[in-house]
Order: structure tokens, then C-alpha cells, then sequence
């Protein structure tokens, strides 16, 4: 079946590796600890150094073959939600099944369009499982047709085979892992039927579940525990519990609540743990829904103390600034701003607010 042998960049060992239209397949034989059981990796739709080479690495891979798992990498060469009938036939041949038999367990494991494909493709075969984060159902219009992200993926045949994770029918072991107060990823796990699934919740940090929980350190424990059998509903809650140490767990949590109180409190924390840009963005459309326009400024002088070349920083201010109908003050800073940004289309148009005549009305949230 692999009829070739890649090397990856500073690796001592050369894989095994079949090419297909759209995709190449790696191949890594596990040690004799762990060698037995094969996780079937799948990319997400992140950029990646080059989809066309051949010798870049499968999702997962470094982690995986430092435990002595026997690794499959499935590797697209464009972001299509593995929706080309070659793989499809891939596995659904004789060769894969044959090939999936050498082994005790088989897990399908991915994060967002790689978790779709794991949670779809173990369908291939019975006794497949499958370790999926923040995976969508399907991007079928027909089927989700609230789902507006991923263009590309949207845009694919959703006819014929692995279309709808829903369908599957032989994954009665799967670890599907997502934030449930984001809604797009909530609305594709409750779409999938509960038999067989376990859900572990990890609130508020968003979309990029994987990437919160290795910089938690949990994402280790978690992979392995479901490996080896030794997750429980405690265990799986004490993992979830270091979100509250990381910025992104108050900033989803102050964009998420109604609460003024509680949004005063996530805002200290992040001023003690140190602001980004990010956060200043993604904090604006809050601000101006609750109208919190002296948090606003004090969060926005807060940053510009350490960091006075902020963009996002002066745009959070001067908003704050109209806000409470201190027009000058705002001019005065958009002009001292244009200096560092000229034509900056932002900047622009709330120069352009200083024109109007209530200056108080705050911009529509968005």
C-alpha cells in the first residue's frame, strides 16, 4: 500500500508514504509499547508551510510518536474537508481494512475540519474510535445552513460518502471536545447523536480548543487518559479546571456575560496578566453593548502605558473618549494618531464622528 519513504525536516527516520490524487498518507510503526493501537491524524484548516510537500508533518505527529503510537497521517493538499472520492475509496477498500486489522485500536483523532474527518471517517469500519476537538458536523448548506464560516469547506460536494459525521455508524467510542458557550461548535456536537459520545466541555476559550488546552499542559493528560482508558467525569473536570489561569478564559467570559460586575472582574484580571492587541479588538464590540466607556478608557490608557504605538489601543480610547461626549479630547487624539497610521481606515471614520452633532451616541456594536 505505501510504495515509498519520506524523511521529514531534522527527523531520524523516514516514514512510509502512498500519494493519492489529493492527498498524501504517512505511514509510522509504532514501538512495542503502544505500537498496537493506530491513531489516523487529520490537518485542520491552518495554514501549513506548503499542502503540496510531501515530507511535512501529520497533524499530531511529534506528540504521538514520542508516546510509540503507530501513526497514519492523512495530509490534503488543499483545504477541502476531505471530501475527495479518492480518499473516500481509500477507506473503504480491502487494502485499508486489511491494513487497520494489524491492529488492536484504532482511533481517528483531529481538531475542527480534521475533526470532522475523525469523526466521520471512523465510519469506515467497525470498532473505530475517535478523539475529535471542536469538530463540525458537516458543512453541507443543506443540512447547517446557519453555519457561515469556512468558505472553502462550505463550497465542496457534500453528496456521496462521509458527508455527515450524524451518519456515522460504527464510532461508539468518541471524545468530542469543544467550548459549549460557542455557539457555532455547540450547534454541530448537538447535532450528533448522543449514544456513544462523550462530551468534554471546556468553557469559554473559544474555537482553538487544542491549542487552550496544550497551553494549559492538559491536552497531554487528556489525549492519553482517553488512550488508556483512565478519563472519568472527575478527571475530565479537574483537566478543564487551569482555564482559569489563561487571559483568553476572562476575555471570552467578558464578551460573553450581561453582567457589568462580573466584566469589571475580567477586566482586572487581564490588566493583571498583561493585555494584547487581540484583546483590545475583541473587547470593543463589548464595550460599546454595555456602554462601559470609563472601563473602556481605563483599559485602553492602561495598555498605551506599556505599549504607546497601540493602534488597537487608541481606537479603544478615542471610541471611549465620544462615548462620554468628550469630543476635543478625542480629536485631539485621532490627530496625534493619524501621524502614526496615516489613512487608516478606522481611525478615519471616527474622525468623520466628530463631525456629527451628538458626538455621545456611541458607534453600533459589530
Amino acid at each position: 500500500m505505501f510504495d515509498r519513504m519520506v524523511t521529514y525536516e531534522k527527523a531520524r527516520k523516514a516514514v512510509q508514504q502512498c500519494e493519492l490524487p489529493g492527498y498524501f498518507l504517512d505511514f509510522h510503526q509504532g514501538g512495542r509499547q503502544g505500537g498496537d493501537t493506530l491513531l489516523v491524524t487529520f490537518e485542520n484548516a491552518d495554514p501549513v508551510r506548503d499542502r503540496l510537500a510531501a515530507d511535512r508533518r501529520p497533524w499530531g505527529f511529534d506528540f504521538l510518536q514520542k508516546q510509540g503510537f503507530s501513526i497514519l497521517g492523512v495530509k490534503p493538499k488543499a483545504v477541502d474537508w476531505y471530501r475527495g472520492a479518492d480518499l473516500h475509496g481509500f477507506f473503504r477498500s480491502a487494502a485499508f481494512a486489511g491494513f487497520a486489522d494489524r491492529f488492536r485500536r484504532r482511533i481517528f483523532y483531529g481538531s475542527s475540519m480534521g475533526g470532522y474527518a475523525a469523526l466521520a471517517f471512523s465510519d469506515c469500519g467497525e470498532g473505530h474510535e475517535a478523539i475529535a476537538f471542536n469538530p463540525q458536523s458537516t458543512l453541507d448548506p443543506a443540512l447547517v445552513p446557519w453555519e457561515r464560516r469556512y468558505p472553502e469547506g462550505r463550497a465542496q460536494d457534500w453528496s456521496g460518502d462521509f458527508a455527515d459525521a450524524r451518519r456515522a455508524r460504527h464510532s461508539r467510542r468518541a471524545l468530542v471536545v469543544y467550548d459549549p458557550f460557542f455557539a457555532p461548535d455547540r450547534r454541530h456536537v448537538q447535532r450528533l447523536p448522543a449514544a456513544g459520545i462523550t462530551a468534554f466541555k471546556v468553557p469559554l476559550v473559544g474555537h482553538a480548543v487544542a491549542q487552550w488546552l496544550a497551553r494549559m499542559g492538559t491536552l497531554r493528560p487528556l489525549v492519553l487518559g482517553r488512550i488508556e482508558g483512565s478519563l472519568t467525569p472527575a478527571s475530565m473536570a479537574q483537566l478543564a479546571r487551569p482555564r482559569r489561569g489563561l487571559p483568553r478564559y476572562y476575555s471570552q467570559l467578558a464578551r460573553t456575560t450581561r453582567r457589568p460586575g462580573v466584566i469589571r472582574r475580567c477586566i482586572a484580571e487581564l490588566e493583571a496578566r498583561g493585555l494584547d492587541e487581540g484583546m483590545l479588538r475583541e473587547f470593543l464590540p463589548m464595550f460599546r453593548r454595555q456602554a462601559l466607556w470609563l472601563e473602556a478608557e481605563c483599559m485602553a490608557r492602561g495598555h498605551l502605558a506599556s505599549d504607546p504605538a497601540s493602534l488597537a489601543a487608541h481606537r479603544v480610547l478615542a471610541e471611549a473618549l465620544l462615548g462620554q461626549q468628550r469630543g476635543a479630547e478625542a480629536l485631539g487624539l485621532l490627530q496625534a494618531a493619524e501621524a502614526l497610521w496615516p489613512g487608516n481606515p478606522d481611525l478615519a471614520a471616527l474622525q468623520a464622528r466628530l463631525a456629527e452633532p451628538r458626538l455621545a451616541e456611541p458607534l453600533p456594536a459589530g
